[in-house]
């Protein structure tokens, strides 16, 4: 009788410690998964460092991302790879006792991706002997499995764009928002790597970044890795800016309007009104050092104010009262308070604000706050409302972010 209760109590305790176990493992998933899900936001830089003359592998050649504190040392094959780097042009830097310098400019790390640089070195003639080799751009990239566009923030500098939209729809397989003719439902959207779909009607986005504020541009259209579980047709995913080490800014303001010689098409056009179909854009960009190699900044502001091409003319009030229900056109009544100007009829305004902050305690952790702001409303033309556009209703929407994240790279592997 002794032994059975011993058994049935080990059997008790042994249950009780499996379902501790099983539910600290619960919170540690629950704690940890969103982590781990998480897209990427950084690249990889990896090559081969080799004697020019004999093709042996050198050993021990440290490379060097010129202007950071980040770097590896070649093994025994010669090969290195550097982890971890934020999308960026970079310049790198690779030195050996015995041989010349060698430095790559215009080297691009794009997020996701890991671009290979093939080195040769050769022994120095001349103290201090340097060779400045142009990185080309990647043709062939052998880690790449899905379909996939990274656009930098030179690329994007010089295009044509008002917003990130247009750069989406100017990538292969995407037309109106639609990847690869899937829906607008199965396509997510992620900002430094966290998802920011709009959850009510699966459409769209609720954070909107303005392309100054992005440093690197994903877009893959299709055969993407199962840490993208939700989407089916597409991921664009924008990884927004940091701080650097000097002081840089842009302002830039920009003043549109309609113009036609026809009186019978779009009414108001000619009123000699200048204000009246008015757009206007303002934008601003300022990023620098708050404490030198430790704490940084960057802060991004755009207000466009748009009054679109179709007009009313105010021959009514919202108060005026008309009744026409009698067949005798003597018991009729109107009513037009209206001073008939005209009045634009699609109008909108849109702030947009981006502001960020970097720590950069020790080498191997990063630490950023992120804080977006959208705040937009507008009125959309009403045929309905022609006469009387003061009758239409406003729609406002606002939209808030915070992001706190923290890179800690325990190893340089």
């Amino acid at each position: 009788m002794l032994i059975n209760v011993e058994k049935q109590i080990n059997k008790r305790n042994e249950m009780n410690t499996k379902r501790h176990s099983k539910i600290i493992i619960g919170i540690l998933t629950f704690l940890f998964l969103p982590i781990l899900l998480y897209s990427q936001t950084t690249g990889k830089i990896s090559g081969t460092v080799i004697d020019a003359e004999t093709g042996e592998p050198m050993i021990g050649a440290n490379v060097i991302l010129v202007g950071t504190q980040t770097g590896a040392a070649t093994g025994e094959d010669g090969s290195f790879y550097i982890i971890n780097v934020p999308p960026k042009v970079y310049t790198v830097k690779v030195r050996m006792v015995g041989y010349g310098t060698v430095v790559f400019n215009d080297v691009t790390v794009s997020v996701n991706r890991t671009i290979e640089l093939p080195i040769q070195m050769k022994v120095a003639s001349i103290e201090g002997e340097e060779v400045v080799v142009t990185a080309r751009a990647i043709e062939i990239k052998k880690d790449q499995t899905s379909s996939v566009r990274n656009i930098g923030a030179d690329k994007i500098e010089i295009l044509p764009v008002e917003n990130l939209a247009q750069v989406v729809a100017m990538q292969p397989g995407v037309v109106a928002g639609h990847f690869r003719g899937g829906r607008s439902t199965e396509v997510t959207y992620l900002v430094d790597g966290i998802q920011v779909d709009e959850s009510f009607s699966g459409t769209g986005k609720m954070i909107t970044i303005e392309p100054d504020a992005v440093q690197d541009l994903e877009v893959i259209t299709g055969t993407f890795n199962a840490e993208y579980g939700r989407a089916m047709s597409g991921i664009v995913n924008a990884v927004t800016k940091d701080g650097g080490e000097q002081f840089r800014g842009s302002a830039s303001a920009m003043y549109a309007n309609y113009f036609t010689s026809n009186n019978d098409i779009f009414i108001g056009l000619n009123s000699g009104d200048p204000l009246l179909n008015l757009s206007q854009d303002y934008r601003v960009s300022f990023q620098g050092p708050i404490i030198s190699n430790l704490l940084s900044f960057f802060v991004n502001y755009r207000h466009r104010m748009n009054n679109g091409h179709l007009n009313g003319i105010r021959r009514f009030q919202p108060i005026d009262y008309n009744d026409f229900v009698s067949d005798d056109p003597e018991e009729w009544h109107t009513e037009n308070t209206g001073d008939g100007e005209y009045i634009s009829m699609s109008t909108s305004q849109n702030i947009s604000f981006l502001g960020k902050l970097t720590f950069k305690p020790i080498q191997s952790l990063r630490i950023s706050y992120l804080f977006t702001l959208n705040d937009n409303e507008g009125q959309g033309y009403g045929h309905g409302s022609k006469y009387n556009p003061d009758s239409r209703g406003t729609g406002y929407n606002e939209s808030y972010m915070n992001v706190l994240t923290l890179n800690h790279m325990v190893t340089n592997s």
